[in-house]
């Protein structure tokens, strides 16, 4: 059985960390979660990852969580 999924991150957090070099330097149009047409708004039951600043500036990074359950049918 294979499965694929996808994982959304929070846009306030995104954007901080967009701001930052190497990601300021990217020309790529986003798709934001609003934008997202597989995005449906569900926080964590849709994939949006629970994130942990891991310092007081967003370059010191996050940690994200998630569980997920698997039905195997």
């Amino acid at each position: 059985m294979h499965r694929t999924g996808q994982l959304f991150f929070d846009e306030t957090i995104t954007a901080r960390v967009g701001a930052l070099s190497p990601y300021s330097t990217n020309t790529v149009t986003r798709t934001t979660l609003a934008q997202d047409s597989i995005y449906d708004d569900g926080g964590a039951a849709s994939g949006l990852l629970t994130l942990t600043a891991l310092g007081s500036s967003p370059s010191a990074g996050h940690a994200g969580t998630l569980t997920l359950g698997i039905e195997q049918s």
